[in-house]
């Protein structure tokens, strides 16, 4: 048994029912108990579903139907009230906040932080993406003034990619020095091609796909992920690769999608699946050809880094991606890639070709990147990076 090293609480605004990236923060959870960590999160639940447990982890939602805006507020005034009283009884040594409306809960008590004996540290996942609209514009704003109060309150910050953090310290003027790397991982013992190529190829027969190429894409289906532009490059390429399909499976985010498919009569080259837990998802992976993560190149994403490329690479699954940073850092020339030379309709369409031309050859190509993924990009290896910045910081408020 692991010694138990110090408590940490994570505090987001995330719906664990609702939102798709729950998982990422369970597994560093899960990790940094391994270290030795004890974890508490606090994040809501939607009011259909109020209750969750896990035996690895310690949850405590709070139930708040989702409502967009409203719940964010709603959720940052739960915090306000309920912080002190779990700072109190739970004694956290540090406390991991999300830049989100969490830290709006949080300002007095990073104030009292040497009472507290607690150290606070704002986490950033993303800069903000997918923000359209007055909802788009409060997530933004929200955002920026998550990290002008953490640069000032907070004991510390940590981000998800070396590039990133240069351009958040660039922008905010924050010192190198204290801001944390902890990057996406990938649990290569769940997404084992080996455990799941049965259950895969049950999956294809269910869908009748035995003899089809299937593209593969999980995640948010937003207009500005490159989605629609991979919806329409399958539309050139159906007459002549009939037998070439695109597997979404996540929910449309936009009618345009959906209205695209019908009207282009794509359904059958097209199929959209609903979202489903995390844990099944290497069984859907396993059955796709080739996986894309089409990403535009554009300021937003170049710097992120998304958990399902690693995921698919895991995998041994070659990934048609947008030659932006994000994938590049993470790829290199390694053969389980094949980099778009932009990401419209024609080039798509020409890589997924070049795939489908060479798809004898896809299963030796998709093995360099599980063994790059075992080497660089497990959670181990995440949670090990954060708890060397935890055991960094300072133990007293700026």
């Amino acid at each position: 048994m692991v010694a138990e090293k110090g408590k940490i609480t994570w505090l987001s605004y995330l719906i664990t029912d609702v939102h798709l990236h729950t998982a990422r923060a369970l597994e560093i959870m899960r990790h940094m108990e391994g270290l030795g960590y004890s974890n508490t999160m606090i994040a809501t639940s939607s009011a259909k579903n109020m209750s969750r447990t896990d035996k690895n982890k310690h949850l405590i939602l709070i139930p708040i139907r989702y409502k967009s805006v409203i719940s964010s507020i709603l959720f940052a005034v739960a915090v306000f009230f309920y912080l002190p009283i779990h700072l109190v009884f739970s004694r956290p040594n540090y406390v991991i906040v999300s830049a989100d409306v969490s830290v709006f809960g949080t300002i007095p008590y990073a104030l009292l932080e040497k009472i507290f004996k607690t150290k606070f540290i704002l986490d950033i996942r993303s800069t903000p993406v997918d923000t359209p609209g007055l909802a788009g514009s409060f997530r933004k704003l929200v955002f920026h003034l998550s990290v002008l109060i953490a640069r000032s309150l907070f004991s510390g910050l940590t981000i998800i990619t070396p590039l990133m953090k240069d351009q958040l310290c660039s922008s905010y003027k924050i010192d190198q020095n204290e801001m944390g790397v902890w990057t996406s991982g990938v649990s290569p013992d769940s997404f084992s091609p080996e455990k799941h190529v049965i259950a895969g190829n049950e999956l294809k027969r269910k869908f009748g796909l035995e003899d089809k190429f299937v593209v593969f894409y999980h995640g948010y289906l937003s207009a500005s992920r490159g989605i629609t532009t991979t919806v329409e490059a399958i539309r050139l390429l159906r007459k002549k690769n009939p037998d070439i399909v695109l597997f979404l499976l996540g929910s449309p985010t936009y009618s345009e999608l959906e209205e695209l498919l019908h009207k282009e009569d794509l359904n059958e080259n097209v199929i959209l699946h609903p979202p489903i837990a995390h844990e099944e998802v290497p069984r859907f992976v396993s059955f796709g050809d080739v996986c894309i993560v089409p990403l535009p190149d554009i300021p937003r994403w170049r710097f992120q880094s998304p958990l399902k490329l690693l995921e698919y690479l895991a995998m041994e699954k070659v990934v048609i991606v947008s030659n932006i940073p994000a994938h590049s850092e993470v790829i290199g020339t390694e053969t389980c890639g094949i980099y778009l030379q932009s990401v419209s309709p024609s080039k798509i369409s020409e890589s997924i070709e070049y795939a489908y031309s060479n798809k004898h050859r896809l299963a030796e190509w998709g093995k360099s990147g599980r063994v790059m993924v075992q080497k660089n990009h497990t959670w181990e290896r995440s949670a090990r990076n954060l708890e060397t910045y935890l055991n960094s910081i300072k133990t007293v408020s700026k």
